[in-house]
């Protein structure tokens, strides 16, 4: 368990473009998914997208603070928290998916399957060491630390949100005017959210920059046009 502690500790920061960038992209998620609560907040589907930007906002707010982290101790309490918060990102994203497209009473079983496998990997990432127990520090800031096993976590997740996908193909592919374009656009946002799975490299080596923030950003911009 992170030590909330350790991470209060200003001395224990300093602030960099990778931190600042993600840090305004996480609160713009965070802003556009409780205006589109307000906006139709008496929908299922608007809920669920809602939390899907609550989740991935969290986690990029909490990734911000690891890059600016110069403590590893600070920036690994960090990584775990926003790995908490990512665990969910992908079954409210399912859920979302099949609120939008009216396949809930056929698809919902899935759905608790998912948030069950995101719970569980989320408050295994937080509260113990199974998943996530060390940092890697790049130029730009310090990073997940990923094992071998660790693909326990990456692979559940890639597989609910080409799950995702594949519900808003099928809802494109079988529908038609309006619903058919409201489809496809949510389909193209979805595709471009995913690309933040490529966060993933710089965890196993790769120094690379994180993409996520990004492609988070423009995934909520598209989708909430969408909706």
């Amino acid at each position: 368990m992170p030590d909330f502690r350790l991470l209060a500790s200003t001395d224990l920061y300093a602030a960099n473009g990778l931190s600042l960038a993600t840090g305004i992209a996480s609160l713009a998620i965070l802003t556009l998914g409780i205006a589109v609560l307000i906006r139709g907040r008496r929908f299922r589907a608007a809920q669920f997208f809602s939390l899907v930007a609550l989740a991935a906002g969290a986690w990029q707010l909490c990734f911000a603070m690891m890059f600016a982290a110069i403590d590893p101790a600070v920036a690994l309490g960090w990584a775990r928290l926003g790995h908490f918060s990512a665990a969910f990102i992908a079954p409210a994203v399912f859920q979302f998916a099949i609120e939008s497209t009216g396949r809930r009473r056929k698809l919902q079983g899935v759905a608790w399957v998912f948030w069950l496998t995101g719970a569980t990997i989320g408050l295994l990432t937080v509260a113990t060491d199974t998943i996530l127990t060390a940092v890697r520090h790049y130029t730009w800031g310090y990073y997940p630390h990923a094992r071998w096993d660790d693909t326990a976590m990456v692979v559940p997740a890639a597989l609910m949100l080409f799950a995702s996908i594949y519900v808003f193909w099928r809802t494109y592919r079988d529908s038609e005017g309006k619903s058919k374009d409201r489809a496809g656009a949510l389909l193209i946002a979805f595709v471009v959210g995913s690309l933040g799975i490529f966060d993933y490299l710089p965890a196993v080596g790769v120094d690379m920059h994180p993409i996520a923030y990004f492609a988070l950003l423009n995934f909520t911009v598209l989708a909430a046009t969408a909706i």
